[in-house]
């Protein structure tokens, strides 16, 4: 008897952390299902500042400590912090003859509360020419909940 009530205890026990645990976990699916908007927005925008030549409000996407590294067949050829990197894309937006506009193609995303990866398909017109490629960004969420960039690796197709 003393076994028997103990065996039901232990599958009661087993039945609440199960139906806790699937509360969490319903939970934190519909936070993610939720992140990807957010991220996606932040993404269309760091797209859309860089495309307009506003190098303020591209900046603003990254954290200060932001580092970034361009890959090139399978060798890394570029790896900067922020500051020299803005300066660099600005640079290239000035001195270009051509008018460029970079737009997000694809998109996936994974989060929780605190961090993000995600991975944007891009398209770069530059005159007659386009070029395409990927980011793969690590982002986090700053004290003002805002999604920020910490580390971005990026390469041509």
């Amino acid at each position: 008897m003393r076994r028997t009530r103990l065996t039901i205890l232990s599958l009661l026990g087993l039945l609440v952390a199960a139906a806790l645990g699937g509360g969490i976990a319903l939970w934190s699916a519909r936070h993610a299902e939720q992140a990807p908007a957010d991220i996606r927005q932040f993404l269309e925008s760091y797209f859309s500042t860089w495309s307009a030549g506003d190098m303020a409000g591209y900046k603003s996407h990254f954290d200060p400590d932001a580092q970034i590294a361009m890959v090139h067949e399978g060798e890394v050829v570029y790896v900067a912090s922020l500051e020299p990197f803005v300066a660099e894309q600005a640079k290239a937006i000035r001195e270009s003859p051509e008018r460029m506009v970079e737009r997000m193609t694809t998109f996936t995303a994974d989060a929780d509360a605190a961090a993000a990866q995600a991975t944007a398909g891009w398209e770069l017109k530059k005159g007659s020419r386009t070029v395409t490629g990927v980011d793969r960004f690590t982002l986090i969420r700053n004290p003002q909940r805002e999604w920020k960039i910490l580390f971005l690796v990026f390469y041509e197709r």
